[in-house]
């Protein structure tokens, strides 16, 4: 990019035969507008800086998402320990009381039988009982 000489511009416009003040005027008007213009290589380096401040953003954004994915990661393993210790508590208890349930089922068939056995015996004796007084009463 070359910059611009308004002495060289005025010159010229003179040399062409524009009036030394006109040609002053429009130098200046010129110098001023050639200040404010935007030139390509102007457009490219704003290009450069906004991709690489992009580029820095994304960067930053998939560092953050990665970092967040970790501790999310870490605060589902914590939870997930603590269900499943407590999983393990309850499934012992139950056990534990399923064991005792089965204890007391297994005393009660055993109580159980015992009265049966002892319902078999009072009905056997009290059938020879029986037999014994009718033996006795019929001659």
């Amino acid at each position: 990019m070359s910059t611009f000489n308004a002495i060289h511009y005025e010159q010229e416009l003179t040399n062409a035969g524009v009036g030394k003040e006109q040609a002053a005027v429009h130098a200046k008007a010129l110098g001023q507008v050639m200040t404010e213009v935007v030139f390509c290589s102007d457009l490219k380096k704003v290009e450069s800086n906004l991709r690489g401040e992009i580029e820095q953003s994304a960067q930053r954004l998939a560092d953050r998402m990665d970092s967040k994915c970790t501790e999310l990661s870490a605060k589902i393993e914590a939870v997930r320990a603590e269900l499943n210790a407590k999983i393990e508590i309850v499934r012992a208890d139950l056990s534990a009381k399923i064991d005792k349930l089965e204890a007391r089922i297994g005393a009660l068939e055993y109580e159980l039988a015992v009265h049966r056995w002892l319902f078999g015996l009072v009905i056997a004796l009290q059938m020879g009982t029986l037999a014994a007084v009718i033996k006795l009463l019929v001659p």
